[in-house]
């Protein structure tokens, strides 16, 4: 989807003056719409291993 938006846009450049559209602006929007994602799942992953860190000591301290 992100791919998508940064091709649209573009295609919309072409229409404005002084502007052009480029593969290489999509390359690169796309590396950071992927890098951005990547960030988020691992910091998805941190955060769900300390929840479930946090889970596991409270479960233990009340045995």
């Amino acid at each position: 989807m992100g791919m998508g938006y940064a091709i649209l846009d573009e295609i919309h450049q072409l229409f404005i003056d002084g502007r052009a559209g480029q593969v290489r602006d999509v390359l690169i929007d796309t590396i950071g719409i992927a890098l951005g994602v990547w960030i988020v799942l691992i910091m998805r992953k941190i955060v769900f291993y300390i929840v479930k860190k946090r889970k596991e000591g409270v479960c233990h301290k009340q045995e």
